[in-house]
């Protein structure tokens, strides 16, 4: 609909839907490991093509370990410059 502009890197799950909304607990046999999964079905009003994708954004960054690192945000900054409030 073009209302927004997504900037950083592709979000994870689906673009026509996700699993979500309640949630079980369940803790794996062998590894003890503790999961939680979403039970519903949650679908977007508007499908895409292919789907199996997340959200893939208009402006890719994609941040370094080095950024991480130095507690940088590249998107944020991006963002700040573009709206003109960059520090």
């Amino acid at each position: 609909t073009k209302r927004a502009t997504f900037v950083g890197e592709e979000t994870g799950g689906a673009y026509n839907g996700t699993v979500a909304g309640i949630y079980k607990n369940y803790k794996l046999p062998n590894t003890q490991l503790k999961v939680r999964m979403g039970l519903m079905q949650i679908e977007a009003p508007y499908k895409q093509k292919p789907d199996g994708f997340g959200i893939k954004p208009d402006v890719e960054i994609l941040p370094t370990i080095q950024h991480r690192q130095q507690n940088i945000d590249p998107e944020l900054q991006w963002v700040l410059n573009k709206l003109g409030k960059a520090e």
